[in-house]
């Protein structure tokens, strides 16, 4: 039941996140039948009594009492309510939005039901994020030598993935770089500049870099703050891979997401004085060097076209960014499907952000996967809030965060040398 488990949870997380699950055709309704066929083994097996103690920290146990049971739902409701909407118009997939839903609640019940493969879940997505990172920067450095012949290795992902992706359907032949399988090379959008080096962005087996550095994020944020790895140089060589990665796919985003993340997190415990002197004294020289780095390489940085093409107000990604965050300004353009859809859209939003907040104000715990429910939303701020609260893999760290809250000062963890 491990690998069946394992494997279901995988491909529920890289559904729409990933390009790997939509070369298949009816994917989402493939997904659905895996759910729904683990579901009734792990019922008929009676995997869910087999929870046990463990002492660490990062494995919350899902229990299912009625009122962490409504908070549970609250999300899918409002999601549906969000869909249904969208269901108005007359070019909506109606098909697919019912799909998403039962996805979404297939989904809910079984992590519940195999919540004693928690801890294994885990560290399957963190090998999974390991392993793409590595195949994605041997693409690139492979690339960027010039060792092998890559005229063959052009993809369209509009035609590779039956129309699931289609963020290179205008772009011809030749929009992507897939060498080998290993990971994506954007070619299509030409070389960037970063502190006067030029690159390629990679997005290993997402479509673009801004997906690619969603999907790892909480992998980064997980090897830092969390415990699933006892071996340390293991761990921190998965980190640093994966980091490598991040600055490869080099998504401003995700940047300034982690930013601002780590910069209001540093405030809050300097403010709450949980730092001792020799701490503050090394988050401050940090910010000076920091300071004085940014400084020294200010006109690098301001002519890199890595922040000019997304800085200027005038280019797609900023306008996009603005439009979502001003949604409720009327404008001629707008429908009262646009209405009504971005108002579910930013309560869905208000769910997370209020988890955060119940976290830190009231309940002043602040675990990993509060600060990866955060970092997700502040990712989502660069205008991709539509596609980003659609996914699996952002509800499944909301799940998490609950059920952590929820239990926070006595709840269970689960034995993770069963699964080792």
């Amino acid at each position: 039941m491990k690998i069946l488990n394992v494997f279901v949870f995988l491909y529920s997380i890289s559904v729409t996140a990933l390009i790997i699950p939509s070369l298949v055709p009816k994917t989402s309704m493939i997904l659905l039948f895996l759910i729904l066929f683990s579901l009734v083994l792990n019922l008929l097996m009676q995997t869910y009594n087999k929870v046990s103690e463990y002492k660490s920290s990062i494995c919350p146990v899902f229990y299912t009492t009625y009122s962490n049971f409504i908070y549970l739902i609250t999300p899918i409701i409002i999601l549906l309510a969000w869909v249904v909407t969208l269901s108005f118009d007359e070019n909506a997939n109606k098909i697919a939005y019912i799909g998403m839903i039962l996805v979404h609640s297939t989904f809910l019940l079984f992590i519940i039901i195999t919540r004693a493969y928690t801890f294994l879940y885990l560290k399957s997505y963190i090998y999974l994020v390991f392993i793409m990172s590595l195949l994605g920067v041997l693409a690139s450095l492979l690339f960027s030598l010039g060792i092998l012949d890559f005229s063959g290795h052009y993809v369209n992902l509009n035609e590779m993935t039956h129309g699931s992706f289609s963020r290179d359907e205008n772009f011809g032949e030749e929009s992507y770089l897939f060498p080998y399988g290993l990971g994506l090379i954007l070619v299509e959008s030409g070389k960037l500049s970063l502190f006067g080096m030029e690159f390629y962005r990679i997005s290993g087996w997402a479509h673009e870099p801004t997906s690619a550095t969603l999907f790892i994020a909480p992998a980064i944020i997980l090897l830092i703050h969390g415990n699933i790895f006892k071996n340390g140089f293991f761990k921190y060589l998965m980190l640093l891979t994966i980091v490598i990665f991040w600055l490869l796919a080099m998504s401003v985003g995700s940047l300034l997401a982690f930013l601002v993340l780590y910069g209001l997190l540093t405030l809050y415990f300097l403010y709450t004085r949980l730092y001792p002197l020799k701490s503050s004294l090394t988050v401050l020289l940090l910010i000076s060097i920091a300071l004085i780095a940014i400084i020294a390489g200010i006109d690098l940085l301001l002519n890199s076209t890595i922040f000019t093409t997304k800085f200027n107000l005038e280019s797609e990604t900023m306008r996009k960014a603005i439009n979502e965050l001003l949604w409720f300004v009327p404008g001629s353009d707008k429908t009262m499907i646009f209405y009504f859809s971005h108002l579910f859209l930013w309560s869905l939003i208000g769910y997370f952000l209020m988890i955060v907040s119940v976290s830190v104000l009231f309940l002043k715990y602040f675990n990993v996967y509060v600060l990866i429910l955060f970092y997700l939303v502040l990712h989502s701020m660069k205008g991709s809030q539509e596609n980003v609260f659609i996914l699996v893999f952002t509800f499944y760290w909301l799940y998490l965060a609950l059920f952590s809250l929820e239990s926070n000062k006595n709840f269970l963890n689960l034995n993770r040398k069963s699964h080792e």
